[in-house]
């Protein structure tokens, strides 16, 4: 069975659903207080004998650690995916894959796109790289690492991932023609062919994978979620006491946190972030 662990109004939602019909895979489905109760979630990955789940990457290291202190055997998980943010492989989940033997599939697709590559865990989790790469490109996507200049680059080399491929793409953002046009590009390498700029900097390996280095930008991941920093900064900075602004994300996993620190000529933070929770 699949567990239908994503929200509906996200887009890995629509990955699970898809995938377990053309499997022919039971899906089971969950109310909100269980994809957000850790012991209740894990309770029923138990009861419905899951094979396989879906889960932002940051929940990977929480529900490793209460497998292993809790000694819980998910005799029946045959894959974990998780996808959203960069995956560390930790001690922790070294030692839980270890012990389960439960191989782990980091997927990698921006919102624009669907998943366009992937990246099998599995062996020996001792030999598990703590930074995994990304991946290479599934069927019908083509993945590009392209200079300033949208020129490709070698093995090694950083550069901007861009993404192309039949059916890959969406075809815009809804309302805004000016950002569609920024992001979605001709692709100079296939006549009247599209391709996606990701913002993501990344080189190729020497295995034909990818390596995830960053962000060409100040957007970053916290648990699944996109966030321009720039856009909370803006926020801040229109209030009269505040002189001067900077955010930061600080952490790795689930312990990742926003932090913004305010040059202010008053020492009331409590309004401002009233003015963050309005916005």
């Amino acid at each position: 069975p699949t567990l239908q662990s994503a929200t509906m109004n996200f887009d890995m939602s629509i990955y699970d659903i898809v995938s377990a019909f053309f499997t022919g895979s039971p899906l089971v489905m969950i109310a909100e207080e269980d994809r957000i109760d850790l012991p209740r979630l894990i309770a029923i990955l138990r009861r419905e004998r899951i094979g396989r789940v879906y889960l932002p990457t940051a929940l990977l290291q929480p529900l490793a650690h209460v497998l292993l202190s809790e000694r819980i055997a998910l005799a029946d998980l045959r894959v974990v995916q998780v996808a959203g943010e960069a995956l560390v492989i930790t001690p922790t989940i070294r030692e839980w894959a270890a012990h389960s033997g439960c191989p782990v599939l980091n997927l990698y697709g921006p919102t624009e796109t669907h998943v366009v590559s992937d990246y099998r865990l599995d062996g020996d989790a001792r030999q598990w790289p703590s930074l995994p790469s990304i991946g290479a490109p599934i069927d019908n996507a083509r993945l590009y690492v392209l200079d300033g200049q949208r020129r490709t680059l070698p093995v090694g080399v950083v550069g901007e991932l861009y993404v192309g491929g039949e059916d890959v793409l969406a075809r815009g953002y809804l309302n805004r023609p000016e950002l569609t046009e920024e992001r979605f590009i001709a692709d100079p390498f296939i006549a009247g062919a599209r391709m996606y700029k990701t913002g993501d900097l990344v080189r190729w390996r020497a295995d034909g994978t990818i390596e995830y280095l960053g962000r060409s930008d100040t957007q970053v991941k916290l648990r699944g979620f996109r966030i321009e920093l720039g856009e909370i900064e803006t926020v801040l900075a229109r209030h009269a006491q505040v002189t001067d602004v900077v955010v930061i994300a600080q952490g790795e996993g689930g312990e990742k946190r926003l932090i913004a620190y305010v040059v202010s000529v008053a020492d009331d933070h409590d309004v401002l972030r009233a003015q963050l929770r309005q916005q």
